[in-house]
This record gives structure tokens, C-alpha cells and sequence, in this order.
């Protein structure tokens, strides 16, 4: 993979960093509850949850588009890259989160939904 493969890969990931970081402070002030999920705070209820799936995956969406637009040549392969990325990302969350948090359940069908929609979002634009 090249530098601006690489670079295409980050800026996939930073995208959905950016949209996922926005819209779940702005769904937890508007939803009473504090940005960062704080120690014996309640765990999130259902509606926060819906939205924030679907947060989930507008973000990798957009990050798989982003990253195959950018994508010097294979972008599906920079899309899997990215996809893969997410997963790691989403096992070190799992591992960290604790109680504190969504449900264990609910952050690993996310992760694993979500890689799978950062594909179909190259996939879309792919020449």
C-alpha cells in the first residue's frame, strides 16, 4: 500500500470519527444524558441506541466512500483495509469499555455491521 493508500485509509477513519463524535454529543445532550458516558450513569436506553446505529453506519458509509475516492488504485482493497481498521478498533472497545457503556452485544454487532458497510460504501463509487 502506497502513502496516499495509507493517507486514503485514515482519512476514511478520522470522516467517521468526526460523524460518530458529533452526532452521539449532540443525541446524548438533546437526550439528557452528559457527552462522555460517565461511571454509574444508567446504560443508554433504546432510543439512543437506534440512533446510534444508525449513526454507525451513515458514518461507515461515508467513510468507505471517502476512503475509496481518495484510494489511488484498488479501492475496494482500501475499503477492506479500512474495514479491517474498525474491527480493531471495535475489539479494543470491547475490551476497554467495561461496564460503562453500551451493551457487549450491541457494540459488537455494531463493529461487525459496520466493517461490513464501510465495503459498500466503496462499492458504491467504485469505478
Amino acid at each position: 500500500m502506497s502513502l496516499l493508500g495509507i493517507l486514503a485509509v485514515v482519512a476514511g477513519f478520522v470522516g467517521m470519527a468526526a460523524i460518530v463524535m458529533a452526532g452521539s454529543a449532540v443525541a446524548a445532550l438533546a437526550m439528557g444524558r452528559s457527552p462522555a458516558t460517565a461511571a454509574g450513569e444508567p446504560p443508554p436506553g433504546r432510543g439512543y441506541l437506534v440512533f446510534d446505529f444508525a449513526l454507525g453506519m451513515l458514518a461507515a458509509l461515508a467513510g468507505g466512500m471517502t476512503t475509496a475516492w481518495l484510494a489511488p488504485f484498488a479501492p475496494i482493497g482500501h475499503a477492506l483495509a479500512l474495514s479491517g481498521l474498525v474491527l480493531a478498533m471495535a475489539l479494543v472497545c470491547l475490551l476497554t469499555y467495561g461496564d460503562n457503556g453500551p451493551p457487549r452485544w450491541y457494540q459488537a454487532l455494531l463493529s461487525l455491521v459496520s466493517s461490513g458497510v464501510v465495503v459498500a460504501g466503496a462499492w458504491l463509487i467504485a469505478p
